[in-house]
């Protein structure tokens, strides 16, 4: 079972019985992965792991570790959605830009601002439901003070908790 032997890699690394590289080692078998349910596993002990190793000095290079083994999902599951693609799809898209966005995808930084200005200055359909959590949060990360105060207004005027939720949290 592929999550199984994640979770169990995970936890022996966690508890220091194996290296932290050998668990990264075993990720990186991964890169041809395409379930939902592995990656939100793979992603969940890969920040897991990342965050830990906040202070040390080769924290930047587990970022570009990271980066570098979403890459081929990122490319493959891209941002627009495809005509009768998988139920899951969507999901996947969401975590898989959220991680790169996150560990500073400069591709993704970029298209989370513009995606984002475009819904709050243009056209509040323009941005799919499945994607705002992400972009949200990666145009907040990484915003201006434009993208700050357009937050700040989306959330003092939200009318769901829902909304009011996705931009605190950004925020």
């Amino acid at each position: 079972d592929r999550i199984g032997l994640l979770d169990d890699a995970y936890a022996l690394q966690k508890a220091g019985m194996i290296p932290v590289a050998q668990y990264l080692e075993l990720a990186e078998h991964y890169r041809d992965e395409t379930e939902y349910a592995v990656w939100n596993n793979l992603c969940s002990g890969l920040g897991g792991v990342i965050a830990r190793l906040t202070n040390q000095p080769y924290h930047a290079e587990l970022e570009r570790f990271a980066k570098s083994l979403l890459g081929k999902i990122y490319h493959n599951v891209g941002w627009e959605t495809a005509p009768n693609e998988d139920e899951l799809k969507p999901l996947l898209r969401s975590l898989i830009i959220g991680n790169m966005g996150y560990y500073g995808h400069r591709g993704v930084r970029y298209a989370s601002r513009r995606k984002f200005l475009n819904y709050y200055l243009q056209d509040k359909q323009s941005l799919d439901p499945n994607l705002r959590d992400a972009v949200c949060n990666i145009a907040a990360w990484y915003g201006t003070k434009t993208i700050y105060e357009a937050m700040l207004c989306l959330y003092l005027g939200a009318e769901s908790q829902e909304e009011k939720s996705r931009y605190l949290h950004a925020l």
